[in-house]
């Protein structure tokens, strides 16, 4: 999750590159990559990782618009999914407090890769929740105090309830055998 949200490889350096400039969520990831037990360097924009067979492997998920998540994580149980899920979070995302009627919050997630949110919305179907997909098309963005061009974003918020709800409908005239899936 950590290197599908903020994750970059140079093959010329045979380093990963994992950035995250809030220290909070820095601290987290911190956590994650002690446990992995992978040898690191956190810099002030993030960490820095150099493993050559590391770099070999993350190579075939692209730049960040190709991303998308592979058959072992869709393939995980629940926990593992949620895990993968909360680690995507500590690079591109957030968890936004529902109210008091429910117990977690809603966990929000953006990509400029449509591939990976496909990929994220079927790991929400996945572990029990739904999660509704919008684009974000600002041409702009600020970061740290700065405006630069900004790519369109795939923004996907998770939804408490687990009814799926189809906003646009179009009829078809179709003859032939039709199922249902419930």
């Amino acid at each position: 999750g950590l290197y599908l949200s903020e994750g970059s490889v140079s093959e010329k350096w045979r380093r990963v590159k994992i950035s995250q400039f809030t220290s909070g969520k820095a601290d987290e990831m911190e956590k994650i990559l002690d446990h992995l037990g992978i040898y690191f360097k956190r810099t002030t924009d993030g960490f820095r990782i150099s493993n050559v067979q590391l770099v070999a492997y993350l190579k075939q998920f692209g730049h960040s618009h190709e991303k998308f998540v592979p058959r072992e994580i869709k393939e995980a149980s629940a926990r593992q999914i949620n895990l993968f899920i909360d680690a995507f979070i500590l690079g591109d995302g957030c968890v936004r407090p529902l109210g008091p009627k429910y117990r977690f919050g809603a966990r929000r997630l953006s990509t400029t890769s449509k591939q990976l949110a496909d990929d994220l919305q079927e790991l929400f179907l996945k572990v029990g929740s739904t999660a509704l997909m919008g684009m974000d098309k600002r041409q702009t963005a600020t970061f740290r105090g700065k405006q630069s061009p900004a790519k369109p974003q795939w923004i996907l918020n998770e939804s408490p309830r687990r009814e799926v709800c189809v906003h646009k409908r179009r009829i078809e005239h179709y003859e032939g055998m039709i199922g249902c899936v419930t």
